[in-house]
């Protein structure tokens, strides 16, 4: 810890920016989530109306679930210490 009081206000706003870039992270992947969710409900619903069949939403299911999985460990990277609210 610093005694100088000019890098300790550089070192308090580049916590506080990563902080909000941590927090604009989160909520990005929390809406990619909730809109996978919704659309492969949507497919899933398609796929039983028009009488089943081959399951072709299960092909959209994983592609895109691989994308998300990739965007939740870079937005929750394991062994990271929790950035303090």
């Amino acid at each position: 810890m610093t005694t100088d009081p000019f890098e300790r206000a550089v070192a308090q706003e580049r916590t506080r920016r990563r902080q909000h870039r941590q927090r604009l992270a989160e909520s990005g992947f929390r809406i990619h989530l909730t809109v996978f969710v919704m659309v492969q409900i949507l497919l899933f619903v398609i796929w039983l109306a028009v009488g089943g069949g081959f399951p072709w939403f299960l092909i959209v299911l994983v592609g895109w679930g691989i994308g998300l999985a990739v965007h939740g460990v870079v937005t929750y990277p394991r062994g990271r210490k929790k950035v303090a609210s």
